[in-house]
């Protein structure tokens, strides 16, 4: 029941003419602030009204690199996946989201490191 409200009052925001790709003064759009909230819910009502997956905060990431960020929920990348979310987007060290690695155990849930990059043999490129 509450996701069905929570679609309605998206659905009435657009139809009144809230812009679905809007970035907020952090720089992140809803969609962004839904995956980093694991809001399934959320992401699901502004992708089917037609929010972008692949729209850009403004660190050049997307809502699917967010979703690594925040802990990887995986509803919300198949979500994003299946609405078209495009992999590859790097952040400033240039690392994208296959690169990101998070040990809760070691360095608890607000640290993040990098897992070094290696490359696929070229046989299989």
């Amino acid at each position: 029941m509450q996701s069905g409200l929570l679609m309605e009052g998206v659905r009435l925001l657009v139809q009144g003419g809230a812009h679905l790709d809007f970035r907020s003064r952090d720089g992140f759009t809803p969609l962004h602030k839904a995956v980093r909230a694991h809001n399934h819910a959320g992401l699901l009502a502004l992708l089917s009204l037609g929010a972008s997956p692949n729209y850009k905060d403004r660190c050049g990431l997307t809502p699917l690199y967010h979703t690594v960020l925040a802990g990887g929920a995986t509803s919300c990348c198949e979500t994003l996946l299946y609405y078209g979310a495009r992999l590859g987007s790097r952040d400033e060290s240039g690392w994208d989201e296959a690169q990101q690695h998070r040990d809760e155990e070691e360095f608890g849930m607000e640290e993040i490191h990098k897992v070094p990059f290696i490359p696929p043999p070229h046989h299989m490129i």
